[in-house]
């Protein structure tokens, strides 16, 4: 996590999302323009493109870093500093979103089926959880390693290079930034820990807990393929 940290100033020139094409695919699949809860909120991006679809958001970070940066883009919205394995906040939600690998965080199974149950609790009834799953056992790819080159308006331009290392149930994403802002020249190197999670271990626990589950491709597309990138809706049932 303090990758994120060291980032945080540059994290939406680096990764550059395309934020309201992906909040569009969100939208479609939860349905309901009500509050929601983006976990592992980092800048804010995926808040804003909520919001002015008409959404009440509120945002869920570890990073203070990562949470000064998306009050840049969004001063009078509520942001709360902490882990989602140990939600628990005062309230209820419509939705609660875990997006860019957020689920991924979680150090064990037995961490995961407990981060699950936290966000069912914090889901009204016909309540929708939608997280991401981009790196599964079913879609991993050791020979992803590669190079990505990034600039933006604002003068920040460089790389990042990527190398992916699976160790038992764990998967190590080393990182190597060179970012250049009007000539000022950041280097940060680190690794980040992912757990290697089995999509139907994930919906599985998500259907003990009282979800109603489906699965969709990153356009939001129900599917049986589960060798790519997913999505994974869980509604909660009435009387759950």
């Amino acid at each position: 996590m303090k990758l994120y940290n060291k980032l945080a100033k540059y994290y939406d020139a680096v990764f550059n999302h395309d934020y309201e094409k992906e909040v569009k695919t969100c939208d479609k699949l939860i349905s309901k323009k009500g509050t929601l809860l983006d976990i592992g909120c980092g800048t804010g991006g995926h808040m804003k493109a909520f919001q002015k679809i008409g959404y009440s958001v509120e945002g869920l970070d570890k990073s203070k870093e990562m949470i000064e940066q998306a009050k840049n883009k969004m001063p009078n919205t509520v942001f709360h500093k902490g882990r989602m394995q140990w939600l628990n906040l005062s309230k209820k939600y419509d939705a609660i979103t875990l997006l860019n690998r957020t689920i991924l965080f979680v150090k064990s199974k037995r961490q995961l089926k407990g981060t699950l149950k936290r966000i069912h609790k914090h889901l009204v009834n016909d309540g929708i959880l939608l997280m991401d799953l981009d790196t599964h056992e079913d879609y991993f790819d050791q020979d992803k390693n590669q190079t990505h080159y990034f600039n933006n308006q604002k003068g920040v331009e460089g790389s990042i290079t990527e190398e992916y290392d699976q160790r038992g149930n764990k998967i190590l994403w080393s990182a190597n930034f060179s970012i250049n802002d009007k000539g000022q020249i950041t280097r940060v190197v680190d690794n980040q820990e992912y757990l290697m999670i089995n999509f139907r271990d994930v919906t599985y626990l998500m259907r003990e807990l009282g979800f109603k589950v489906s699965v969709h491709d990153m356009k939001g597309k129900e599917t049986n393929n589960y060798e790519q990138p997913l999505l994974i809706v869980g509604k909660v049932f009435k009387d759950s």
